[in-house]
């Protein structure tokens, strides 16, 4: 009843006082009349007015203020003209939205029904204060970015500090909303965890995403009343060390952009401290809801709420292109990493993302989900009803317009190797099969890959090179090429001995490939990855990677450290410093964070958990295209993707308890 009550005074009453309607008429066309008029109605009119008379007119453009006063929520706070429209300002402040969207996001967790038999879960008040330590630490490793939205922005704890007190208290109020929340819904929350792509849970103004600050709470309260694995403990612990010895301390403010909420923004000790710290609890936190969830799973509900998530988020994602008014409403309820599509037209061909913040991401859910339905009617699981048949439809919509090729093909071909396994019994048919299926996938590389032979061994060294600050003049050939133009790479490495225009990686790299003394007739491991790069079109973003990645041996070794990526984006200058442009592989990610020691453990442990329960086929065949996509796709960045993979990384727990 206490949430009820808080929500219905966040939705009802602070909506009433802070948009009050203003008296005044807005304009109706954009041109630079309007842009006056707004001009001189700043903190004046109402966001509610604006919808009025705007509300199907896309020539205007919402967009957050976050440098806005309370007094100012809500209101029209600036604007500019552009020839093709206007841009809106509409004012957000870090208080009142950090206040309403908690509120907001709590009361969908307060709509998961409990379990018939409710445990009373007692948590203890030590889990409050090692909260609030995690929180502060947060708040004081990434000064830099809230500096950036409020330059008075302080962290001290003085009595007179009254915004910094504020938010505090707000994060314990809302822990301990969510405390008696937990009772008797903790175990159901496993079965509606997809609506997390709906409901993605990223603050306006923060840099935390409110998903990841409750599993946290939920693992600091599992990690009290566990027995302790202190030879766990202690070996995470050796590896923080570690991360603080690699750290160089530079107190940056990294643009966070579309990965808000699960990466640090600034290098500083604080801020790592936050991250290592919160992360174990955060694995910990899941694996306590998948091993706590076991026995409650419910494998139809589970589906029928994959069903429902992607359906909501193609339909959203249509309307929100569709509306400017809806862009902005969904954007700030929901949580979203950036704004949604503002036009139902393609980008990059035929990639359409909506609702999330990568098309690749979102389109590896969609299939995710074709592929988990799939496998479940093999199983001979409950059919589908009519509705849960349009929804199929909706989201099949959805791959379409997200346009990821390389998740849809590798779905196909594990859905005719689950079918090759399982249904038929001629070993004839099935290595006939195994051919026939090798022969088309190398077939259409073959078709969609144009380049010439000699590029495929280093397409993707070329694309490092060409990121690269390379700050010799380059000769020219007789055809006018460069050593970039020609990749000619030794010349590259002769001309940039000792520029450091070269990151490590690149330089090791290309030395490798061209100074090795031991000819051989089989391919350098390089130009194995430089092929698959090109075939599977990431030789640039591949290439790129290498040319920001500089770590010295402790930091390639061991890695900079749990959510630490503006290390790795601003340690070493290139021509890509402007924009985010991120790895496109899980597996870098990994090593990025954790380096080869830690990327090498964990594909251990995955072989090994793999090796266990291959006979699961379900398990098998989801983990199989995970693995696949990660080798491609960025996901592990995204709360929503990095919880899914763990869930299904422990899927095989599920199915044994349905089957015992």
């Amino acid at each position: 009843m206490l949430t009820v009550f808080i929500t219905v005074i966040v939705f009802v009453i602070a909506p009433w006082i802070n948009f009050q309607l203003d008296d005044n008429v807005m304009p109706e066309y954009v041109d630079k009349t309007t842009v006056d008029f707004y001009q001189s109605n700043t903190c004046k009119l109402s966001f509610v007015e604006i919808q009025k008379i705007n509300f199907f007119n896309k020539n205007i453009e919402l967009l957050p203020d976050k440098f806005s006063s309370i007094k100012c929520f809500g209101k029209i706070n600036g604007v500019d003209f552009f020839q093709d429209g206007i841009k809106v300002y509409i004012g957000t402040n870090l208080s009142i939205d950090f206040f309403i969207q908690s509120f907001f996001w709590l009361f969908f967790i307060f709509l998961i029904p409990k379990k018939d038999q409710i445990s009373k879960q007692n948590i203890k008040p030590i889990v409050f204060l090692i909260m609030s330590l995690i929180i502060y630490l947060h708040f004081l490793g990434e000064k830099n970015y809230y500096l950036s939205i409020y330059p008075e922005f302080q962290t001290n704890l003085l009595f007179s500090n009254f915004r910094f007190n504020s938010i505090m208290i707000t994060f314990l109020l809302l822990l301990f909303i969510f405390k008696d929340l937990m009772i008797g819904r903790l175990e159901n929350f496993i079965n509606y965890f997809p609506y997390m792509f709906l409901l993605v849970g990223t603050y306006n103004t923060f840099n935390i995403n409110f998903f990841y600050i409750l599993i946290v709470f939920i693992g600091v309260f599992s990690f009290i009343n566990a027995k302790k694995n202190y030879y766990l403990i202690s070996s995470y612990l050796l590896l923080s060390i570690l991360y603080f010895y690699n750290l160089e301390n530079v107190h940056t403010n990294f643009d966070v952009d579309k990965i808000k909420g699960f990466v640090n923004s600034s290098q500083s000790a604080s801020s790592l401290m936050y991250w290592v710290i919160s992360f174990y609890f955060f694995i910990y936190g899941i694996m306590y809801l998948i091993n706590s969830s076991k026995s409650s799973f419910d494998f139809i509900l589970f589906r029928k709420n994959l069903i429902w998530s992607g359906s909501l988020i193609v339909i959203i994602g249509v309307l929100s292109s569709l509306n400017r008014v809806l862009n902005f409403y969904f954007y700030y309820y929901l949580g979203l990493n950036k704004f949604g599509m503002n036009t139902f037209e393609s980008i990059q061909g035929n990639t359409w993302r909506g609702l999330s913040s990568s098309a690749e991401a979102v389109g590896e859910y969609f299939i995710f989900i074709l592929l988990f339905i799939f496998l479940s009617l093999f199983k001979k699981y409950n059919r589908l009803n009519i509705f849960e048949l349009i929804g199929l439809l909706i989201i099949s919509y959805g791959v379409f317009r997200a346009n990821n090729k390389a998740s849809l093909i590798s779905g196909i071909i594990l859905i005719l190797i689950f079918f090759l396994l399982t249904k038929i019994d001629s070993l004839k048919i099935k290595i006939f099969g195994f051919l026939l299926l090798s022969s088309c996938l190398f077939i259409v590389f073959q078709q969609v890959n144009d380049y010439p032979f000699g590029y495929y061994s280093k397409g993707m060294l070329y694309h490092a090179t060409l990121a690269s600050n390379i700050e010799s003049t380059l000769s020219v050939n007789q055809w006018g090429l460069s050593a970039v133009d020609d990749m000619n790479l030794g010349q590259i490495i002769i001309d940039n001995e000792n520029s450091q225009s070269l990151s490590k990686a690149s330089e090791l790299i290309l030395k490798e490939y061209t100074l090795r003394n031991n000819p051989s007739i089989l391919p350098s491991w390089i130009s194995v990855i430089s092929s698959i790069s090109v075939l599977i079109n990431r030789s640039e973003k591949w290439g790129i990677f290498l040319a920001k990645y500089n770590p010295d041996m402790s930091e390639f070794i061991f890695g900079y450290g749990p959510g630490q990526i503006s290390e790795y984006y601003l340690g070493h200058s290139t021509k890509y410093d402007g924009g985010l442009v991120l790895p496109h592989s899980s597996i870098l990610l990994c090593l990025i964070f954790f380096g080869l020691i830690g990327l090498l453990i964990g594909i251990v442990l995955l072989f090994k958990t793999i090796k266990k329960n291959y006979k699961n086929s379900i398990f098998t065949i989801l983990i199989t295209y995970f693995l696949i996509n990660l080798l491609k796709s960025d996901s592990l960045l995204y709360l929503n993707s990095f919880v899914l993979f763990v869930f299904i990384l422990n899927y095989y727990k599920f199915e044994d308890i349905k089957h015992e």
